[in-house]
């Protein structure tokens, strides 16, 4: 999946292979394809400027590309608890698990 990508604990080239592609935009681009047939993702190109991650292209099973722009980047910032409260509205029914 294009998180485990981005987040994964495995390295990379257990899962995907990977290819360098021409430079674009002032961006090296990377392409990642499973190693096997994946049912969602037929590849994911991988956009770094700076060294961070800038754009993702994720191309599917249905031949749809979803292009995920990543601007504002700030790798390993410090985000205030209080932005993970949530209040659920009133009437709505809470499950906890």
């Amino acid at each position: 999946s294009p998180a485990s990508i981005l987040f994964g604990n495995n390295e990379l080239d257990d899962t995907f292979s990977v290819e360098v592609l021409p430079e674009q935009e002032g961006m090296v681009w990377l392409r990642a394809t499973p190693k096997v047939a994946d049912q969602g993702m037929s590849y994911m190109d991988i956009a770094f400027a700076n060294n961070l991650p800038a754009e993702l292209r994720i191309r599917d099973s249905f031949g749809q590309t979803t292009i995920i722009k990543l601007r504002s980047f700030d790798a390993n910032a410090k985000i205030p608890a209080s932005e993970f409260s949530f209040i659920a509205p009133e009437g709505v029914d809470v499950v906890n698990m």
